[in-house]
């Protein structure tokens, strides 16, 4: 089996701007997530075609089992100084995960 990449559509609530959400990324995200080992995750705006301004995450997963213990685990929540910062996303975000496909690399 090869990796898995989540790819995750984010959904700003309606009263939050695009730069107060990316002030929040920079500012506090960006510095202080700690993300679980060997688990790397981005946050990307679109910049041309369909998605374009809107906000994607990234996950990269050795395997469905990894994808899959990292979700059952709450690996993100149990770094030091996550579960805050995943608490003030929510303020921001729809709903992180609500609309999203994993892939798996075809080897």
């Amino acid at each position: 089996m090869g990796k898995i990449y989540s790819i995750n559509m984010l959904a700003l609530k309606q009263d939050v701007t695009e730069e107060a959400f990316e002030r929040f990324v920079r500012e506090e995200w960006n510095p202080n997530f700690v993300p679980p080992p060997s688990v790397p995750g981005y946050l990307l705006i679109g910049v041309k075609g369909d998605r374009q301004g809107r906000y994607l995450w990234i996950g990269e997963f050795e395997s469905r089992d990894a994808g899959e213990r990292a979700e059952a685990d709450g690996m993100w929540q149990k770094q030091p100084g996550n579960q805050a910062l995943i608490d003030k996303w929510y303020t921001f975000d729809n709903g992180f995960g609500s609309i999203f496909t994993d892939y798996e690399v075809i080897e």
